[in-house]
């Protein structure tokens, strides 16, 4: 059973008043975010970089839930507060009507799928979403856009895509 809360709700749980029955400034609340990842990021578990940063945020390990297909399924939009789409694999580019056009495209079909339902859902509940690289693209693919596969083949670029140094 919560309390109504006057104060505000950090990522940590942590009120930032004592309005009511927080114990130590410790509110009720606790925030639930999903965390959809690449497999080999869900390898890494709490080492994985994306995790880390939401720690470094004021989010607590027990808050953050690491979920990708198929393993523990999609959540609905009640289980969790907020959403983190982050990097990894091509978005399918049969999403955006076109068919792969180099070999350095690399998908996965069904993190595009799985992604793209959570996303709805998270849209659907009005829940806040944070989108990183790829989960930029997945929400503008969302949206009817499209994408250059390939950087590199589809434009001029006047610097490198990919930084030294940066995975």
């Amino acid at each position: 059973i919560g309390w109504p809360c006057q104060g505000k709700i950090l990522l940590s749980g942590r009120c930032t008043t004592s309005c009511g029955p927080c114990v130590n400034g410790e509110a009720f609340v606790t925030t639930k975010i999903a965390l959809s990842i690449p497999a080999k990021e869900k390898a890494k578990g709490a080492e994985s970089p994306y995790f880390k940063a939401l720690l470094a945020g004021g989010a607590t390990p027990d808050e953050i839930r690491i979920i990708m297909p198929p393993g523990n399924g999609l959540p609905s939009a009640g289980e969790f507060d907020g959403i983190v789409l982050a990097g990894g694999e091509d978005v399918d580019p049969e999403l955006y009507g076109e068919r792969i056009k180099y070999e350095n495209v690399k998908v996965n079909r069904a993190r595009d799928d799985f992604e793209t339902a959570l996303l709805n859902r998270a849209l659907s509940a009005r829940l806040p979403i944070l989108a990183i690289c790829r989960g930029i693209q997945i929400i503008n693919v969302r949206f009817g856009g499209t994408l250059y596969q390939d950087l590199k083949s589809d434009m001029a670029l006047e610097r490198d895509h990919k930084q030294a140094g940066i995975p």
